[in-house]
């Protein structure tokens, strides 16, 4: 007994822990804390939710791309906020998705693998002192507004007026001669590089931004980046790329159990296996308790007038049997024991005759056998009133 108690006890306190983690972990990512850097599922200053939100509610359609490749029936605009050099969804399939007629958006500071397919110059990676300390601050949260770096505003050439805000941005080479190559933002300064630029590619077009600021949650409000990015998305739909930031589901049953954070459970649910194996074990008791037959009502009432024999003198056990067989038949004919003889009064037929004839044999009693005939009497009188009474149903 106390094994199965503290079996329980654990089974409960596991499955606390389930309740718990996953509370937690739900509460995790909400806010981002355990969320790659730059995905939908960032809720802080350096994820991209905000865009999913806005586009939502401007009713543009809008989903996350969570697999290694794209399917023909996916169409429209891919956006990449990528942290890292390269992507990880295949180039080959890149390019031929983008000459079909789609876009993709590349937010990046750093060469991507379709930028160096096509080869678009490019510095691999800015060379100013700040570099290493705004990639250092994206990583652990911090506020872009909470640190000391200047934010550097390029020209839309599109849209007069406008400007994209960013940080430390990736500058491009532009081509002295590419009919299919168009300039979209140079910085604000005497150096009027070039931070954004648009390549036609078959049906569709590539256009890369130099560094993720514009489309990070807490920069998409500065300067013109919404704006910008609206020219850009026009009316959907809209794919967001979940799969390079490492999210997504594989087509295994371990990496759709480890995309959906079940791996834990697995260990859990084998912690209780061996809890339950841990209560089970040991030698078996053998039952050596006999299932008890089942008795006949006369042998019930030779059993029960023997063990009156054996407790009373002769006296008693006649008033015991005497009030066990007015019960009996008081409560067949669910009425109380003293109002017996007038209840049967009321009873014409046969059955009425016998009750009347048993209550008189009550004042008789004289022997065992006696006693068992009257007992037995009782229990066929009791069992023909309930019969009458369910024919009358």
């Amino acid at each position: 007994m106390i094994r199965r108690v503290l079996l329980m006890l654990a089974v409960i306190a596991v499955m606390a822990g389930i309740i718990a983690f996953y509370q937690l972990a739900a509460v995790r990512a909400r806010t981002g804390a355990d969320s790659p850097l730059f995905s939908t599922r960032r809720y802080d200053p350096y994820g991209t939710a905000a865009i999913r939100d806005l586009l939502v509610e401007r009713g543009i359609p809008v989903r996350t791309l969570e697999r290694p490749n794209l399917h023909p029936e996916d169409r429209g605009v891919l956006i990449e906020v990528l942290d890292l050099p390269g992507e990880r969804i295949r180039t080959d399939q890149l390019l031929e998705w983008i000459s079909k007629g789609n876009t993709v958006v590349q937010y990046t500071r750093h060469y991507s693998n379709l930028m160096a397919a096509l080869k678009m110059a490019a510095t691999t990676r800015p060379f100013q002192p700040n570099f290493d300390q705004i990639e250092a601050a994206e990583g652990e949260g911090i506020s872009p507004e909470q640190t000391d770096f200047d934010q550097v505003h390029a020209r839309i050439s599109s849209m007069p007026g406008a400007q994209l805000a960013m940080w430390q941005p990736m500058k491009l080479t532009a081509p002295t001669t590419n009919p299919f190559w168009k300039t979209l933002a140079r910085t604000d300064d005497r150096r009027d590089a070039v931070v954004a630029a648009q390549l036609r590619i078959g049906r569709g077009k590539l256009i890369i931004v130099g560094a993720p600021e514009p489309a990070l949650n807490g920069m998409l409000d500065k300067g013109n980046n919404l704006d910008f990015l609206l020219s850009v998305v026009g009316n959907g739909p809209v794919l967001l790329d979940e799969w390079s930031h490492g999210l997504g589901k594989e087509p295994t049953i371990m990496g759709l159990l480890h995309e959906v954070g079940l791996l834990p459970l697995l260990f859990q649910l084998a912690g209780i296996v061996i809890l339950y194996v841990w209560s089970t074990s040991g030698f078996a008791r053998r039952d050596y308790t006999a299932h008890a037959r089942r008795r006949s009502g006369a042998e019930q009432i030779q059993t029960l007038g023997f063990l009156y024999e054996r407790s009373f003198n002769q006296e008693m056990t006649r008033e015991r049997i005497t009030a066990e067989v007015k019960q009996r038949i008081a409560s067949a004919l669910r009425c109380a024991p003293e109002d017996l003889s007038k209840t049967a009064g009321q009873i014409k037929g046969n059955l009425g005759e016998k009750i009347d004839q048993l209550l008189k044999q009550l004042d008789s009693l004289r022997d065992d056998k006696a006693f068992a005939q009257v007992l037995t009497a009782s229990h066929e009188i009791q069992r023909e009133v309930r019969r009458e009474r369910r024919a009358i149903r």
